[in-house]
């Protein structure tokens, strides 16, 4: 045997404001016996390198990090940077050579569905609930998938999920043993929509209450008073809907099925059922205004207009001066606003205005009441429990629920239950029925301290690094990077 030696050059780490390239020589040893299948023998430096590498264990290291924390395309640039060159799809690469990390079986375990599409399909995300780590990311939410996977990591002693569902099942029979809880904001805001929709019976009632609000959660006064042609075209609109919906009711009453109400109405089958199920006209939903830009500065836009000040170019520069980002046309539409405000003999308030009640602002008060309603939103909401006996009522199991959750007395469930039950409103049965299936993890959510608020910030997490990533990575290098939690989380 005779040997001979092989220069390699391997870049590695900087050395101050100098990138560091190593030349190192490598020893080959030459066998001489012809019966040996192999010829050659190269010397290992496991220490400093691996097999067929063209930079140092150490250099993968930094760049696999980096990969971690940003992705494929952000690496490369940010290693090219500092001088640890790699293209993208190496750094890819050096992610998938990277095993996930081994975890341990969680004993309290957070499990929730985060979406690679909405709508269209869907996975789940474990979280240990007492590290507050990913255990592990499963390709989709079928109870078989989640039934397996407590199967092969027994020792799960609770399961905090949602409600019912897909979950409820697997876990019923992967770790039957495990105690389900129910997540409780989950619960709340289920009670909330149906709250919502009870007070959407009662939609034209609540617009006659008008909340006060500050100037800067208000919107454009040119959205407030809306002009008389466009109320007009609301008005045919609605009476046209009110005509279709008198139409449903009467056939309904004539015992014709659905189907056939849709054929002779030349509706679709769903609006058909709605309508025949409603006892009274079902209200449009209107879309919300939401604050614009202008927001902050519609306060000082107010004085200055009062002060005398009606030139756009000149508010245009002054509220530029104090922050203001957006185009002069929409300084113009707002001062157009007040303009027409002060014609029709609307006084521009510079303190406050005031907003139409909506079922959802409505639900808003109630969620609130007892915690931080001012004086102007308490008589709001007690005027939207005046509307109708049943909206009173309505508020008061609502009250006794939040309590209830807020103080984690799980024991007066049943109380609740019943007396919701008996109500005497239909959406309220039906949420009890359903609760009611769920009952045992429900009552479990609001009694323990655990519940999935922490697994459903690790699905935010999950989402920004989907979409750091475009929607193009495969299921595989997600994962390894939802998993990767050590250092980048």
């Amino acid at each position: 045997m005779f040997t001979a030696t092989t220069r390699a050059h391997l870049p590695t780490c900087l050395a101050g404001e100098k990138n560091l390239r190593l030349l190192v020589l490598v020893r080959r040893f030459f066998c001489q016996n012809e019966v040996c299948s192999r010829k050659i023998f190269a010397e290992r430096l496991p220490d400093l390198t691996s097999v067929y590498a063209r930079r140092t264990t150490r250099c993968k290291e930094i760049l696999a990090e980096l990969g971690f924390a940003l992705g494929g395309k952000a690496a490369a640039a940010l290693g090219s940077f500092l001088g640890l060159r790699g293209s993208r799809m190496t750094i890819l690469r050096l992610l998938r050579q990277t095993s996930a990390p081994a975890v341990s079986t969680p004993k309290m375990l957070g499990i929730d569905e985060w979406a690679y599409r909405r709508g269209k399909k869907y996975g789940a995300l474990l979280i240990d609930l007492e590290k507050g780590t990913p255990v592990d990311l499963l390709p989709d939410r079928h109870a078989a998938s989640v039934e397996t996977w407590l199967k092969n990591h027994p020792g799960v002693q609770l399961i905090s999920r949602d409600r019912g569902g897909e979950f409820a099942r697997g876990a019923r029979l992967g770790a039957p043993e495990a105690l389900q809880t129910a997540d409780r904001f989950h619960v709340f805001r289920n009670l909330a929509e149906v709250a919502e929709k009870i007070l959407g019976k009662h939609r034209r009632a609540l617009k006659a209450i008008h909340l006060v609000t500050k100037p800067a959660a208000s919107a454009s006064p040119l959205l407030r008073h809306q002009r008389p042609e466009r109320e007009r075209r609301k008005q045919q609109a609605r009476a046209k809907l009110v005509e279709r919906y008198e139409a449903v009711q009467l056939l309904a009453k004539q015992g014709l099925s659905h189907k056939e109400i849709s054929r002779r109405l030349h509706l679709h089958r769903e609006s058909v059922i709605r309508y025949a199920r409603a006892k009274t006209f079902p209200e449009r939903t209107e879309r919300p205004v939401h604050p614009g830009i202008l927001a902050p500065y519609e306060t000082y836009l107010r004085t200055r207009w009062v002060e005398g000040e009606h030139n756009a170019v000149g508010l245009f520069r002054e509220v530029t001066t104090r922050g203001y980002r957006g185009s002069r046309m929409t300084i113009e539409r707002f001062l157009l606003g007040l303009r027409r405000m002060e014609q029709q003999g609307i006084e521009v308030s510079q303190t406050a205005t005031s907003v139409e009640l909506t079922p959802r602002r409505a639900v808003g008060l109630m969620l609130r009441c007892g915690i931080d309603l001012d004086e102007e939103e308490r008589l709001a909401l007690e005027q939207v429990c005046q509307t109708h006996p049943q909206v009173k009522h309505l508020n008061t199991l609502f009250q006794q629920f939040a309590q209830m959750l807020r103080d984690r007395r799980g024991e007066d469930l049943d109380q609740w239950l019943h007396a919701a039950f008996h109500s005497g409103i239909p959406e309220l049965r039906a949420f009890v029925n359903k609760l009611r299936q769920d009952q045992q993890a429900v009552q479990a959510g609001l009694v323990l301290k655990w519940n999935n608020g922490m697994v459903e910030g690790h699905v935010n997490r999950l989402k920004f690094l989907k979409r750091s990533m475009y929607g193009r990575a495969n299921f595989d290098l997600l994962r390894l990077r939802v998993l990767h939690h050590r250092k980048c989380a």
